[in-house]
């Protein structure tokens, strides 16, 4: 059995690695900076959780994790140490997920968000945050795209001593009220 992290942020390895090493992470990460897991999985929110056995299968639903909490830091200890899936988890065993072909909007979303990348790493953070504005409007329940363009425009919500989610919230519900308005 083995396990990797995977983290997923635009911004590269500067700013995922701290928070594995504050998690006290010990075994293998992967820093997702181009989102190449998410279109696999077609996962559209972070943080959320895949566990993925040796097969490529997944094994329990794709979801939310917070390891601090029981019964999900339990569970995962149980199954990265023996094998054995969580009852818990069987809606999933045997299920294998991949991406197929994204839809237009999901894939012009997704060249916007490519763009942004090349952008931030020329140093260009507002017109990587104007890209990430683009691909959140052709996909608005993609949380991922979201959630980077928050992180560039107020870093303090997301990389300071803990991740605000209550701003989210309240930043969500404000773009959901504009988008109905639309």
């Amino acid at each position: 059995m083995s396990v990797v992290s995977i983290a997923q942020d635009l911004q590269g390895p500067s700013v995922a690695i701290p928070w594995l090493r504050r998690a006290g992470v010990t075994f293998p990460s992967v820093i997702d900076q181009f989102n190449v897991v998410g279109k696999f999985f077609k996962l559209k929110a972070i943080p959320i959780g895949i566990l993925v056995d040796e097969d490529g299968r997944l094994v329990r639903p794709v979801g939310g994790v917070d390891i601090d909490r029981e019964p999900f830091s339990k569970e995962v200890t149980v199954w990265a140490e023996t094998g054995e899936i969580p009852e818990s988890w069987s809606t999933a065993k045997g299920q294998h997920q991949s991406a197929g072909a994204a839809d237009p909007s999901e894939a012009e979303a997704d060249v916007h968000f490519q763009r942004a990348i090349v952008y931030l790493h020329n140093g260009e953070r507002a017109a990587a945050i104007k890209e990430l504005g683009r691909a959140y409007r052709l996909d608005p329940a993609n949380y991922i795209i979201r959630k980077q363009r928050w992180a560039l425009e107020a870093p303090e919500m997301f990389y300071a001593d803990r991740v605000d989610y209550e701003w989210q919230r309240r930043r969500q519900a404000a773009e959901d009220a504009v988008l109905a308005d639309q």
